[in-house]
């Protein structure tokens, strides 16, 4: 697992030999769980919400189809990862949402390990250099 650069922002690339207009390139987040939806809806065959219900489509991104306010994501994605990390024991967190992404890790109480947050804006930031947690207390 990896919360930063490379692990989480990654590109995805989407090729279909039945589709002749997916030469297009397109900036819009998606997820892993947008991967089952996206092939029910390539194949043609029906999408099934209530068993994919936070995944979507991403077939619109994809043909360059001019996308409602409504079809753009809204919500905050979370990443949580309840595993040792860095040779110790803890957990680690991410959220994105619009502009920013928070990372946490928390170790065990009694380990007297430190709980680190760090907050990044990752449109002026995208390599996630400049920790601005200090600076931006409400958002973190």
């Amino acid at each position: 697992y990896w919360l930063y650069e490379g692990g989480i922002r990654v590109p995805l690339i989407i090729y279909s030999v039945n589709k002749q207009n997916f030469r297009h390139e397109t900036s819009f987040r998606s997820i892993g769980m947008d991967i089952y939806p996206t092939l029910l809806d390539l194949a043609g065959l029906p999408l099934y919400p209530s068993v994919h219900r936070d995944g979507m489509s991403l077939v619109p991104a994809l043909t360059g189809t001019k996308l409602s306010e409504t079809w753009h994501r809204k919500e905050t994605f979370f990443w949580n990862y309840p595993v040792a990390y860095d040779g110790g024991e803890g957990i680690c967190s991410a959220a994105l949402k619009g502009a920013f992404k928070l990372v946490q890790f928390r170790g065990p109480e009694d380990d007297g390990f430190s709980h680190t947050t760090e907050l990044y804006n990752i449109l002026s930031d995208p390599s996630e250099q400049n920790n601005i947690a200090a600076k931006k207390r409400k958002k973190s």
